[in-house]
């Protein structure tokens, strides 16, 4: 069936757009989806579509072949999803679909299709003379509706990035075009200005999920402040890390810290810039005395930053800095201290609302492949305490180092464990795979949710998960939007309306 498949597909993209095992580019999906080396993927061929209408054509023809649907947003793979375990399918690259559609400059949101990166509208706001700031991911090249549909957090007071999404366009299973939110409505100007529709949301089906592709998701943008400032406080260990969230909770729930505040342990900071070797230590462990000293570190570093008017950022910063300043063994520092730190910059450029080129890469410290996983908790210090012990039990029990980080985000402590690997080692990938089965198994015996995880531990996560009240409602969504006649067809999108950005 292959070669009468991938003839249908070029047929639909074109000849170096759909293609199977044989194409040199085939190996890259593997990577994209996270497969070991060695595994024989699922899925039997690659197609890039570029429109909604090849879309469209290209879900149909893997419904009738009964295939199921792998898909990517662009070529970060972030926001992938797999196909159903054990069936054949089909892997649809959305990179093609990367158009700017609209900018509002009135009212600060754009609408983008599902391969456009934060880089690339970063770019196009600033050859356009546009002063609104992007909130991105850590990866500039990240696909902004797969971060949407993963609902990451970003940097700045609009790091919410599901909260700052507003109206999307999918095609459903059956090939059917269905946009939410005031998009559903003929002749609606508000499509990304309200956020919702009459009767049920339905935005949050779509997010970590295979229910539909989408083909276009509206966002907010924020305009530049007058002022802000970014600061960075060192924390010499685990509790003066705890007395910090403390201190910062009530601060953030009134907003006088406006962004997700980033907490990182000091071997993560280092990570990305340097090789492991330079601060080796006893046996398997790192030096951390050394590696603190090399790069002026704390056992934790802080991230965050006031955002305001002048007048008002005066008032905040000795609110905040003295709050913070009474910590035994801090230090804060800001851009009139330095210091001269990549880490530091990094953070200090995602938090003015601008992309940072350096992609995150780990290879130096085991990768470059790279898993994580996040759980949440709320934001208290003894539960930072009790998440941070789970994960140094099961790093050290697999051997890998212990490089997590904490965000504070809004009402919510997210845990965040980064796991690196040699992708072209079995070995490394079994061992960081089990780790993150462990800590996920761990994570939720004590009481922590999981909200979010790499592609390489999404099966896991899928098995850890079954059986629930969840899976059982998700199981049952599967089959509504699937089938040909479903109440979300009630809000498709006529084919009048396709030709509308």
């Amino acid at each position: 069936m292959t070669s009468a498949l991938i003839a249908e597909l070029q047929a639909i993209a074109g000849s170096q757009h759909a293609f199977d095992a044989a194409h040199p580019d085939f190996a890259r999906y593997l990577r994209l989806f996270g497969l070991p080396a060695g595994e024989t993927p699922e899925f039997q061929a690659v197609v890039r579509p570029a429109d909604v209408e090849s879309l469209q054509q290209c879900v149909r023809v893997a419904g009738k072949h009964g295939l199921a649907i792998w898909s990517a947003f662009n070529a970060a793979g972030n926001g992938a999803q797999l196909g159903a375990p054990g069936a054949p399918g089909i892997a649809i690259d959305l990179q093609r679909m990367n158009r700017i559609l609209a900018v509002d400059t009135k009212s600060a949101c754009a609408l983008v299709e599902p391969g456009v990166s934060y880089r690339q509208l970063q770019q196009h706001l600033a050859e356009k003379g546009i002063g609104f700031w992007v909130d991105s991911d850590r990866n500039a090249g990240n696909s902004i509706a797969g971060s949407i549909c993963s609902r990451h957090v970003g940097y700045t007071p609009y790091g919410d990035h599901m909260l700052m999404q507003c109206g999307m366009e999918l095609v459903l299973r059956d090939g059917e075009l269905l946009r939410t939110g005031m998009g559903a409505l003929p002749g609606s100007d508000a499509w990304q200005l309200f956020k919702y529709n009459f009767g049920p949301y339905l935005d949050g089906l779509f997010t970590q999920s295979s229910f539909a592709l989408p083909t276009k998701v509206g966002l907010w943008l924020m305009p530049a402040p007058p002022k802000h400032l970014p600061f960075r406080v060192t924390l010499p260990g685990d509790a003066e890390m705890h007395q910090a969230i403390e201190i910062l909770r009530p601060l953030i729930i009134a907003g006088a810290v406006g962004n997700a505040v980033t907490i990182h342990c000091a071997a993560l900071d280092a990570a990305p810039y340097s090789r492991r070797e330079e601060f080796a230590g006893s046996g398997a462990n790192i030096d951390l005395a050394k590696l603190m000293q090399t790069r002026d570190s704390g056992a934790w570093n802080l991230y965050a930053a006031l955002y305001g008017t002048p007048e008002n950022l005066e008032l905040l910063r000795d609110m905040v800095f003295n709050a913070l300043g009474a910590i035994s063994g801090v230090a804060i520092k800001t851009d009139e201290d330095g210091p001269d730190d990549p880490a530091w910059r990094d953070l200090r450029t995602l938090m003015g609302g601008a992309t940072v080129e350096k992609e995150i890469d780990l290879k130096g410290w085991g990768g470059p492949g790279l898993m994580s996983l996040t759980a949440a908790a709320p934001v208290e210090g003894v539960h930072a305490q009790q998440l941070g012990d789970i994960a140094a039990r099961i790093t050290s029990e697999n051997k890998m180092d212990n490089l997590c980080a904490y965000r504070l985000a809004g009402r919510t402590l997210l845990m965040h464990v980064s796991l690196p690997y040699d992708a072209g080692d079995r070995a490394s990938f079994d061992r960081a795979a089990g780790a993150g089965g462990r800590l996920m198994q761990e994570f939720a015996r004590a009481g922590y949710g999981l909200v979010d995880e790499s592609i390489e531990l999404r099966r896991a996560a899928d098995a850890l998960h079954a059986g629930s009240p969840l899976a059982g409602l998700v199981a049952t969504l599967c089959g509504a939007v699937s089938a040909p006649a479903n109440a979300a067809q009630a809000l498709a999108v006529s084919p009048s309306q396709q030709s509308q950005p």
